[in-house]
């Protein structure tokens, strides 16, 4: 599903089944929108500037795809913080 949060379009992750249906079960309207206590815990953060730097071995400049790679950097981010399931997270905290 793709929702618009601010001027960004994110894909957001929901279960289906075995015919590609969406399935969505009572008090799962949060699920993978929301943080869950101990996400912090479970991924070594580092912020968009940094990983840029890591990867190009340049700051980045003002122009499209560096803004664009920003941008999959961030996205990767919110995913690794909010893309387990609740339980998991609890488990492991």
């Amino acid at each position: 599903m793709l929702q618009e949060r601010g001027n960004k379009k994110y894909t957001i992750r929901t279960q289906i089944d075995d015919d590609g249906e969406e399935i969505q079960q009572p008090g799962d309207e949060d699920k993978f929108l929301v943080a869950h206590v101990g996400d912090h815990l479970m991924v070594p953060f580092q912020c968009e500037t940094c990983h840029f730097r890591d990867i190009y071995k340049r700051d980045p400049v003002e122009k499209e795809s560096d803004n664009e790679a920003l941008d999959f950097i961030q996205d990767a981010n919110i995913d690794a913080f909010w893309g387990r399931e609740e339980s998991t997270v609890a488990s492991n905290l």
